[in-house]
């Protein structure tokens, strides 16, 4: 299986989308203190396995892949209408984790924002007149 970058150069929108995913996953990764109990060995393992995953999605997003970009946007959507729901357990977290994960959701909507503008919608169909 090989893996081909799109025709034509990526447009900013794309390039600035996976810049804030790339930080989302830095800042995720920096909260896994404030909010992990690592009683084994096996929580590390999950970690890592997730953080692998969520960068094996960023580098298909980048590569011009649309169903990781649906993928990315259809969780956030869920993940989105899940926190109302979930909110007053949020409340129960310390003051670090919520802002981990506020500043996580903010980057996530920017990123999606980013993704669904026009030059990123024409570059992931493969349209050339994408820049």
């Amino acid at each position: 299986m090989t893996i081909t970058p799109k025709q034509g150069s990526r447009p900013t929108t794309v390039t600035v989308a996976v810049i804030i995913l790339l930080i989302s996953i830095v800042v995720g990764t920096i909260a896994i203190p404030f909010v992990g109990h690592f009683k084994n060995g096996l929580s590390y393992i999950f970690v890592a396995v997730f953080v692998s995953v969520q960068l094996l999605f960023v580098w298909f997003i980048s590569l011009g892949k649309n169903w990781a970009r649906w993928i990315f946007i259809v969780s956030l959507a869920l993940g989105l209408l899940m926190s109302f729901w979930t909110f007053r357990q949020l409340q129960a977290h310390s003051t670090a984790y919520l802002t981990f994960f506020y500043t996580q959701t903010v980057l996530h909507s920017v990123a999606a924002i980013a993704l669904l503008l026009r030059p990123s919608n024409d570059w992931f169909r493969g349209y050339t007149n994408a820049a």
